[in-house]
């Protein structure tokens, strides 16, 4: 070794890139090599918007926005409860027992 380094080192595949000699990655021949990944994620984004398009027709974004009671009553949207606008919970614990109210204040 003459104390040079990577004097000894297996040259690379290209070339020497430092004396000219480097033909870089385009001498080989490529092709894409993810085509499954490609239709796997292709076929994910058709479902996104098969949900979406589910979700937009056949929800009510109003239930996650504003609450609903026990009956599943929208508060302060449907007609029995339209005066009570705010979701109380009288049993913290007990997530799926809650009643629509006027106020916030207990």
């Amino acid at each position: 070794q003459n104390g040079t380094m990577g004097s000894d080192d297996k040259k690379s595949p290209g070339g020497d890139p430092l004396s000219g000699e480097f033909k870089g990655p385009a001498e080989k021949e490529r092709g894409c090599t993810d085509i499954i990944f490609l239709l796997a994620f292709i076929a994910f984004w058709i479902g996104m918007i098969v949900v979406a398009g589910l979700a937009f027709d056949k929800g009510d974004p109003q239930r996650l926005t504003k609450g609903y009671d026990f009956e599943g009553r929208v508060c302060g949207v449907d007609s029995a409860v339209k005066d009570q606008p705010f979701v109380y919970y009288p049993y913290p614990l007990e997530l799926s027992y809650s009643v629509c109210v006027r106020s916030e204040e207990r």
